[in-house]
């Protein structure tokens, strides 16, 4: 059974002495990421205390023990945060606006202000450490980037906003004696992803997955399962820095796609579009969006076709030597997850 943070604390004998142990908090714990992080820590015996929203759907948390306990709290809710983190270590702050698609205030609001927030909160809880989960977008992209390179700056809000963020949550941590651990994510897919996994999947499904010029361009995916090992190491490492994540896999679009479609059970059907005409589409759809003030993304997008076009590929060499990361790298495996979840979700 899985209560609220005052039930807990106030519960008698043997459970009210667990939380003067090793208790850590996870923000978005209902979220794809977040919960994937809540799950690892939990396994690993750890109580855990998981920020909700008042209306979050609370059922995946409740079945992860009863080591959980959830805090209602915002991210611009610093005293509720505050009171949630109460008497943890460590915080993961997996949170976040993530999509392509939103205006800038909203993205600054919620990843730039929030990490903020969440740092604050956390300093003035008494918890020493935030992981604080980005994404490998905010260094830009390239070949074989590591955490030092400067890639070419992916234009969009949301990348932006998470760069930003880890700025702004470094210079607070320092201030505030917080210790700050960044996890940049690449391309993170797996079970329970219904944005891009699940649409990927979809798709390929269908025959109507795109590949820009090809599927020439690079990428080095990330299966969640190997995030989630990655935050529970930098949990018990304890160390400041910035770690790039991947499955220490590269490969193409195309071979993705295929590696995809042969999870299925599926011939890969898929269709390459010049990069010199889908980026002035996305331009236009782009425009058209604004105009017409869609609170959901167009069909396709600028960072969506960016994305596709260019290699996103990096080293997790610095996560591999400090952080003793040793991710799975078959994702083949992985893959055939997503597709049994996959099936497991569609309509009959």
């Amino acid at each position: 059974m899985v209560t609220d943070r005052s039930e807990r604390r106030n519960a008698g004998g043997r459970r009210r002495g667990l939380w003067s142990g090793a208790v850590t908090a996870v923000t978005g714990a209902t979220g794809f990421v977040g919960h994937a992080c809540a799950a690892a820590i939990a396994a690993g015996g750890e109580e855990l205390v998981c920020t909700v929203r008042a209306r979050s759907d609370t059922r995946a948390l409740r079945a992860l023990g009863p080591g959980v306990a959830l805090a209602p709290a915002a991210l611009d809710d610093v005293p509720g945060l505050t009171a949630a983190f109460a008497g943890c270590r460590a915080v993961v702050h997996c949170a976040a606006r993530a999509s392509d698609w939103g205006s800038r205030a909203d993205f600054e609001r919620d990843n730039v202000a929030g990490a903020v927030n969440v740092v604050e909160a956390a300093a003035r809880a008494g918890a020493g450490h935030v992981v604080h989960v980005s994404t490998a977008n905010a260094g830009g992209y390239g070949r074989d980037l590591d955490e030092d390179s400067r890639g070419a700056r992916v234009r969009s809000p949301y990348s932006r906003s998470k760069l930003a963020a880890e700025r702004a949550a470094r210079l607070h941590a320092a201030r505030r004696g917080v210790r700050l651990t960044i996890l940049r994510p690449s391309a993170v897919y797996g079970p329970g992803d219904r944005r891009w996994t699940l649409s990927m999947l979809e798709r390929i499904d269908a025959g109507t997955w795109p590949l820009l010029d090809g599927g020439r361009a690079l990428l080095t995916p990330l299966y969640v399962g190997n995030l989630a090992q990655a935050a529970v190491l930098a949990l018990k490492c304890g160390v400041q820095g910035t770690f790039l994540l991947t499955d220490d896999v590269t490969m193409s679009w195309r071979q993705f796609t295929a590696r995809c479609a042969g999870a299925l059970g599926v011939r890969p059907r898929t269709r390459s579009v010049p990069y010199v005409l889908a980026r002035p589409a996305a331009e236009a759809a782009a425009l058209l969006g604004r105009l017409a003030r869609l609170r959901h993304p167009p069909p396709v997008t600028r960072y969506r076709v960016i994305r596709a076009a260019k290699d996103f590929h990096y080293r997790c060499d610095r996560a591999k030597g400090i952080l003793a990361y040793r991710p799975d790298r078959d994702v083949d495996a992985h893959l055939r997850a997503c597709a049994d979840w996959y099936r497991s979700i569609r309509p009959a």
